[in-house]
């Protein structure tokens, strides 16, 4: 997935357990993620988004208010901004 800059759209609006867990793992080139899931289940991002590019751009459900940063959630350094805006 190294050629991967826009993921999918991620539509759902719940996640369950592990879920997502190293989705994106190793996609250095990613630089984009729309992901409008505003329930979380137990380790559901765990590791996704590791070893992305260190800038991009996340799109997120507006009332989503709970996502960490780092690897487990938004990578730090990438802008946020809200889905429809």
């Amino acid at each position: 997935c190294t050629n991967l800059a826009v993921a999918p759209v991620l539509p759902a609006p719940a996640l369950s357990t592990s879920c997502y867990v190293n989705m994106f793992a190793g996609c250095t080139s990613l630089k984009h993620v729309t992901m409008l899931a505003t329930s979380i289940g137990f380790f559901a991002l765990s590791n996704w988004m590791a070893n992305v590019s260190s800038t991009g751009t996340f799109v997120k459900a507006p009332s989503m208010n709970s996502l960490e940063s780092g690897t487990s959630g938004i990578p730090s350094g990438w802008t946020v901004v809200n889905y429809g805006e």
